[in-house]
């Protein structure tokens, strides 16, 4: 019996324990592939569904990962394990479906490997370049992964987005002209492969990212807190303010007609009264 047969007997096994799952979605037609152990159909269903370039990062990573376990029921461990290294760039905590057999992991643990050894991961980093009108987004793309960067941006309290598109490279500046006055600025972007899948997002429409000066703090007795516009009490107007500054005009008086205090002492005491 071939290697290749064998893989398939198990993985039919593993497959027949496992519940039915209802396919959604662009991998919809490679998650049934799947389930019914077609690995060729698979391997096609999941690559026309990356090609689409639809797909949000889990989707992608699912996609590699189909066509992983199925490059490697096929034999073909290199493209098993250059699928499980994508797979592994963009959610490195990901893991094989729990119907993959053991003799189908070693190209997915040789990829675990291989990204573990190496310093550098798929990374994005925004910063505000008030001196370029631009938020700066530094990418790290060890694996090559990267074509191209959306990024939205607006001012904070703004409705409407600006969104600028850049080809990759490793410093980006995604230019905005109100970058260079406003306080702060909203984002969110979307880092994407050749397709147009989303190998990563941060932030989101709904929920932005911000960059720029910290948020005001509240001065003491704003938000019903004291004095100003918020109905608090003029501390002047309140009796223990005069008594307490009769007693330190008293004390004061005291020590300048005492004996033996010399300047330095002297500014000390004003240093504290003061503060």
């Amino acid at each position: 019996m071939s290697r290749v047969a064998l893989a398939t007997i198990l993985l039919v096994a593993a497959c027949a324990l496992a519940p039915p799952a209802a396919a959604q979605g662009p991998l919809a037609d490679a998650e049934e592939a799947y389930l019914e152990v077609d690995f060729d159909r698979t391997l096609a269903e999941a690559q026309r569904a990356i090609n689409s370039g639809e797909l949000s990062p889990t989707e992608l990573a699912r996609g590699y990962e189909l066509l992983g376990v199925s490059a490697s029921a096929l034999g073909d461990a290199e493209t098993a394990r250059d699928c499980f290294l994508r797979m592994l760039s963009i959610d490195e905590e990901r893991e094989l479906d729990d119907t993959v057999p053991p003799r189908l992991r070693a190209p997915f643990m040789e990829a675990r490997g291989a990204l573990t050894a190496r310093p550098d991961r798929l990374h994005v980093e925004v910063v505000l370049a008030r001196a370029y009108s631009a938020l700066r987004v530094m990418l790290t793309d060890p694996f090559e992964m990267i074509q191209s960067v959306r990024v939205h941006v607006r001012v904070e309290g703004d409705t409407e987005w600006a969104t600028l598109e850049e080809d990759y490279e490793p410093e980006i500046m995604a230019s905005f002209a109100r970058a260079a006055s406003a306080d702060r600025l909203e984002y969110w972007v979307e880092v994407l492969d050749p397709p147009g899948n989303r190998i990563a997002v941060l932030g989101s429409e709904y929920e932005p990212l911000v960059v720029g000066r910290p948020a005001p703090t509240p001065a003491v007795g704003e938000g019903g807190g004291g004095g100003g516009g918020g109905g608090g009490t003029n501390i002047a107007e309140e009796p223990a303010f005069w008594i307490v500054l009769g007693a330190v005009v008293l004390v004061g008086a005291g020590i300048g007609i005492g004996v033996g205090v010399d300047q330095a002492s002297h500014v000390n005491l004003v240093t504290q009264v003061s503060f």
